[in-house]
């Protein structure tokens, strides 16, 4: 299933994307694993380049930046 969004407004989405991946994934991935494809979508949403480091830094969470880098790699 595709989804297309229009609103480019993130706050407040992420809590909707990870309901929306969770029933795609049917309980195949664990609630961490679409946690961080979560992250992954709304960070390039919103720096729309792929580079590592910009994309870490854009993950809306308490881990640092280092820790995201790695999950990233």
């Amino acid at each position: 299933m595709i989804f297309i969004v229009k609103n480019t407004s993130l706050e407040g989405k992420d809590t909707e994307l990870i309901s929306v991946l969770q029933d795609h994934f049917k309980g195949e991935l664990n609630l961490a694993r679409v946690k961080l494809i979560c992250l992954f979508i709304t960070a390039l949403c919103k720096i729309k380049t792929i580079n590592y480091d910009k994309l870490a830094s854009e993950f809306a969470t308490t881990a640092t930046k280092n820790s995201s880098y790695r999950r990233v790699q």
